[in-house]
């Protein structure tokens, strides 16, 4: 009988963070950074949509980082293991998340 999933997801390079992006509501961002074998060409991000989460990516995250890629999958905030407030789920907020997330909690740009 065939695999239900015939692609193995290779997830030791991984590694899951939690940063604040928001301290004056304690808004925190989980994001999965998977880093290149060897010198990196640049960094690869991998936004999720609605209902999904990161994990959305874990079928190409490694594949794209053995291309010599930085990968940095976000969960934006409400979604996955984030805490969930009550407002700032508009487009401008969510971009300024992940745009901490990327430059300034892992110093990438």
């Amino acid at each position: 009988m065939p695999s239900l999933n015939p692609t193995q997801i290779d997830d030791e390079r991984w590694q899951h963070g939690f940063t604040f992006v928001d301290d004056a509501n304690e808004v925190r961002i989980h994001y999965i950074d998977c880093p290149p074998k060897s010198q990196s060409k640049g960094t690869v991000l991998l936004i999720h949509g609605y209902p999904n989460t990161s994990y959305q990516w874990r079928h190409v995250i490694t594949p794209i980082s053995d291309a010599g890629y930085r990968v940095i999958a976000p969960d934006y905030r409400g979604a996955g293991d984030n805490n969930h407030p009550r407002g700032g789920y508009d487009k401008v907020t969510v971009a300024d998340d992940l745009y901490k997330v990327v430059h300034d909690h892992l110093g990438t740009s």
